[in-house]
């Protein structure tokens, strides 16, 4: 069964807290069986945010988004292909801060173990995953920062000085009068 995806939008990017919304059209292709209805025998799953930092990119990042796609029934009865000519993104999708580096699709199967250690045809699934790579756009959020940790330091510095003027300034009273 060939399975797309077509990405819309992606909405609400919180990396800090690995979420987001993915806007995406689905389809199912297939030849045969035409019991097979797809459309209310699949779930999503497993959205998650990787966050890859790579030391060669310091101090820009990488974050993959990828989310799957996985049928009610067994492989026995459904295996997911990849439709990944058809499968693609729309190209206007923004991502404040973000820009995409690449899409990609990609099949393969699941082996769910039971708590008897065997198998049987009804625990091996197919699944179909899409993943969307961004990358930070610029220094801006990190010039940011770099202004507010240099400003801390230098109310830090000013503070101290004068906690250090009014400890000082005592004793100097205090020997001038002996």
């Amino acid at each position: 069964m060939f399975t797309g995806t077509y990405l819309e939008s992606v909405k609400d990017v919180a990396l800090r807290s690995s979420y987001y919304r993915v806007v995406c059209s689905i389809w199912f292709r297939w030849q045969g069986d035409d019991d097979l209805d797809m459309v209310n025998n699949f779930h999503i799953y497993n959205g998650t945010t990787n966050n890859d930092f790579w030391t060669v990119r310091f101090p820009l990042e990488s974050h993959q988004m990828r989310f799957y796609i996985e049928p009610n029934m067994p492989a026995s009865r459904v295996v997911l292909e990849k439709d990944g000519d058809n499968s693609s993104y729309n190209p206007n999708i923004g991502i404040p801060g973000f820009y995409i580096v690449r899409h990609d699709t990609a099949e393969f199967t699941q082996v769910y173990d039971t708590s008897y250690g065997k198998n049987s045809d009804d625990e091996i699934t197919s699944e179909f995953m899409t993943q969307l790579e961004i990358n930070r756009s610029g220094l801006g959020l990190y010039a940011k920062c770099f202004i507010a940790l240099f400003g801390r330091v230098m109310s830090f510095t000013l503070m101290f000085i004068v906690i250090l003027g009014h400890i000082l300034m005592p004793l100097s009273a205090y020997m001038a009068t002996v």
